[in-house]
């Protein structure tokens, strides 16, 4: 009997997808695989949640996070948890804060920098270029680029576009990366409550 073919999309799962954070298929390591002593997993689970989302990230909502996987991994019931609604909301604050930034906030930061230099920004065409790379990065992600460059240079100059990605594609990466694998694992805990994995009794 094929289960997944009369599986229907929740509201939950349609909320998840409307993150723009639900990859199906990732591509990358699942954390639960990391290391295979409990606690170690638990700790390393909480503790890799990335600057970003620090403020965001409940404890207990990453803990549920090692319980789904430990229970998906090992075909075992789960207890219903009030977090597993909550957290819905959660992600999408997350993923607010990916959002890319505008071509006003580019500009903040390529005049923040030329001020401080006391040097020329660059002319029309220029700028297009700087526009077009750095528009895929979330606004709090620029301004705290712009900060450590201010921080950082020894010389008064505008940094290239490649050094802008350098400072910035990295740590955008991994927080994409990691809000998707925190996404699709309740995506799948939604799965597998319509499976009938999951117990009526909370914990």
């Amino acid at each position: 009997m094929k289960k997944n073919n009369s599986l229907t999309t929740t509201k939950v799962m349609e909320s998840l997808k409307q993150t723009g954070m639900l990859v199906l298929e990732t591509g990358l390591e699942d954390q639960s695989n990391l290391v295979t002593i409990e606690d170690r997993l638990k700790h390393s689970t909480v503790h890799m949640i990335p600057s970003l989302f620090k403020k965001d990230a409940k404890e207990s909502m990453m803990l549920r996070v090692w319980e789904i996987r430990q229970a998906m991994r090992r075909s075992e019931k789960l207890a219903k948890n009030d977090i597993d609604t909550e957290a819905i909301s959660i992600i999408q604050t997350m993923a607010n804060k990916l959002q890319p930034c505008n071509r006003k906030q580019v500009a903040v930061c390529i005049e923040t920098i030329a001020s401080t230099f006391t040097i020329n920004i660059p002319n029309e065409l220029g700028l297009e270029q700087y526009f077009r790379i750095l528009l895929k990065y979330p606004a709090s992600m620029l301004t705290e680029c712009t900060d450590d460059i201010i921080k950082t240079f020894k010389y008064p100059r505008l940094p290239l576009p490649k050094e802008f990605i350098d400072r910035l594609d990295t740590n955008f990466e991994y927080h994409k990366g990691w809000l998707q694998n925190i996404t699709k694992t309740f995506y799948d805990l939604e799965l597998y409550v319509q499976n009938g994995n999951i117990n009526k009794t909370k914990e």
